[in-house]
């Protein structure tokens, strides 16, 4: 997200904040005063007409009421100076807790106006700080990204393991943001709202986290710095989720790798469930049927059909004669040369289809070769190759 578009939607973001404010103001404050002024009267005229009632025994009396509309009971019973709930500062800090999910609770509306523009304001406004905030975290998450590619090129000059820098350059950055987001706004409200540390770092971290119990608000005791908080929420929020973003990025890698590495295993498993199943399905095809399961043609069948008759026996199959293996000595010696003449020859001429034969060399006629020196007619007659063409033979002349 560029710069301006960040900045445009931040100051519509904040036009909407005091908008919302200046609405709740509107609807607000006057139900407040008027709860506040008739529980004052109500204490006047019970006090006048009730001398012996002492004032601090009126702590229960119309008191949830003024409450719920949200009038300080105390300050009203004893006689303090009325300040509202609903000035520019809180119900600006109020319209920022409802964007931001937050709701402390501590102040709510209480007029059906002011519910009713509650309404529209969390459905347009949640969305619209949604997506300032992913603009805010995406800024701020390549500024730590920038801040922790110094570190890692400052480690990398010493030798050290490119693991190594990597987790020692995560462990900074969220270090750093620790120290930013949440040890300082911790000692800051420790000393402005006098809170000990454990119910400043409580305060913290049930805010930036969008629970937000209402136990502890900050700006009770100063309104300035209300504004201020909206902010620290707003940076907050954005460091945590670009926190989470870069957390979930690491689980998508790991998970990646894992994937990775178990592939091959669920590969073979996979494979050998095949194989299992192949060979299941292989002894079933081939196991041998019963009589009933054989072909209704087969003699066994026919056999069958005729009740008190026997199967016939199988018929005997001729063996090959083999020469190697049979005994041979009780043939005598006549016999053996007929026969040796008769079956050995055969074999003896028989062509083997694999064995390799001899060739017969044929024999060159001598032929009378001239040299190219003796004959010129040899260079001119080539072939398209460039051999020369064989000289005729002479003829030979007749013997006397």
């Amino acid at each position: 997200m560029r710069c301006s578009t960040l900045l445009l939607i931040f100051t519509m973001v904040l036009l909407y904040l005091v908008m919302g404010a200046l609405v709740f103001r509107s609807l607000e404050a006057p139900l407040e005063e008027k709860e506040h002024a008739v529980l004052m009267d109500q204490t006047r005229a019970f006090l006048f007409n009730n001398s012996c009632v002492d004032l601090y025994t009126l702590n229960d009396y119309k008191v949830l009421e003024s409450v719920g509309a949200g009038v300080d009971a105390e300050a009203a019973i004893l006689n303090k100076t009325f300040s509202t709930n609903w000035d520019m500062a809180s119900a600006l800090f109020f319209s920022g807790t409802i964007m931001t999910t937050i709701g402390y609770g501590n102040i709510s509306p209480k007029s059906d106006g002011g519910k009713l523009f509650c309404i529209c304001f969390a459905l347009v406004g949640i969305p619209m700080f949604g997506i300032l905030l992913a603009g805010v975290g995406d800024h701020l998450g390549t500024w730590l990204r920038n801040t922790v590619a110094k570190i890692e090129k400052l480690f990398l000059k010493w030798r050290v393991s490119p693991t190594v820098v990597r987790v020692i350059s995560a462990v900074l950055s969220i270090l750093l943001g620790c120290l930013l987001f949440l040890a300082v706004p911790t000692l800051v409200f420790q000393e402005v709202e006098n809170w000990s540390l454990l119910e400043s770092s409580y305060f913290v971290v049930i805010t930036l986290t969008t629970v937000g119990f209402g136990d502890y608000v900050a700006g009770k005791q100063t309104y300035w710095y209300k504004p201020l908080v909206w902010f620290w929420i707003l940076l907050g929020l954005a460091y945590f989720a670009s926190v989470l973003t870069m957390i979930g990025n690491w689980l998508r890698v790991l998970s990646k790798k894992t994937r990775a590495e178990v592939l091959p295993f669920s590969v073979f498993f996979l494979t050998a469930i095949a194989a299992m199943v192949t060979v299941t399905v292989t002894v079933t095809a081939t196991r041998p049927t019963g009589p009933q399961e054989k072909n209704k043609n087969s003699q066994a069948t026919q056999t069958d059909r005729v009740p008190g008759t026997e199967a016939p026996p199988d018929p005997v199959q001729p063996q090959p004669l083999d020469y190697l293996a049979e005994n041979l000595a009780f043939i005598d010696e006549s016999s053996d040369a007929q026969s040796g003449k008769v079956q050995l020859e055969p074999v003896q001429e028989s062509k083997q289809p694999n064995s390799r034969q001899a060739k017969r060399r044929r024999h060159r006629r001598p032929t009378n070769r001239r040299s190219s020196k003796t004959n010129y007619s040899h260079n001119n007659k080539r072939q398209p190759n460039g051999n020369t063409t064989p000289v005729p033979d002479l003829p030979k002349k007749p013997l006397d």
